[in-house]
């Protein structure tokens, strides 16, 4: 994965809400690197980063499950696209991730989740991502919202992408070649979104 201003300011939001022992929420269009840069700061610290891809037919019960190994393990847990999860189980994983962030921020080694009690590694995380326009932001309940410090990805500086990459590869001549690139891949995206 290519580092740019972007990354940086996304791991800045990101580590400011772990210090606050609070999730991360990483909202922006589809393709700018969302779950990659969550997992590539993740590499960065070591931690182990595990992404769960959910759906409209996930229950809150299968999300306790997950949530139970997230906390005892001490990894890092990403709710890809947590937009698409229905209303009512949201609140009650909401529920699930507070009594987590509460015996965070409590410094508790065992804590009651979901019946029993297990230990808890303080450096476990939980982070979610949303895609602009596929979903409304407001189907997500307010419970769930102050649980997680928002990140907001806007659109990959491609070109930087491009001439770093370029540049990696031994091309000497890569910050005219990456603008080249760039022009040609946006008006190839442009041409595929007027066939939709």
């Amino acid at each position: 994965m290519v580092i740019t201003p972007l990354t940086n300011r996304c791991y800045l939001g990101l580590t400011g809400a772990l210090h606050r022992k609070l999730g991360g929420g990483v909202i922006g269009a589809t393709g700018s690197g969302k779950t990659e840069t969550i997992k590539e700061l993740g590499n960065a610290l070591a931690m182990h980063t595990v992404v769960f891809n959910c759906s409209d037919k996930l229950k809150s019960f299968a999300v306790e499950r997950f949530l139970k190994g997230v906390a005892s393990s001490g990894a890092w847990a990403i709710l890809d696209d947590i937009a698409r999860v229905q209303v009512e189980v949201l609140s009650v994983v909401a529920q699930q991730i507070s009594t987590i962030q509460r015996a965070q921020q409590q410094q508790a080694e065992n804590f009651v989740f979901g019946g029993m009690e297990i230990p808890l590694v303080s450096s476990c995380a939980i982070f979610f991502t949303m895609n602009f326009g596929h979903t409304p932001c407001n189907k997500i309940p307010a419970n769930l919202k102050k649980l997680f410090r928002p990140v907001s990805m806007v659109i990959p500086e491609y070109d930087m992408v491009a001439e770093i990459s370029l540049y990696s590869l031994g091309f000497s001549n890569a910050n005219a070649l990456s603008k080249k690139i760039h022009t040609f891949f946006r008006l190839l995206f442009d041409q595929l979104a007027s066939q939709v």
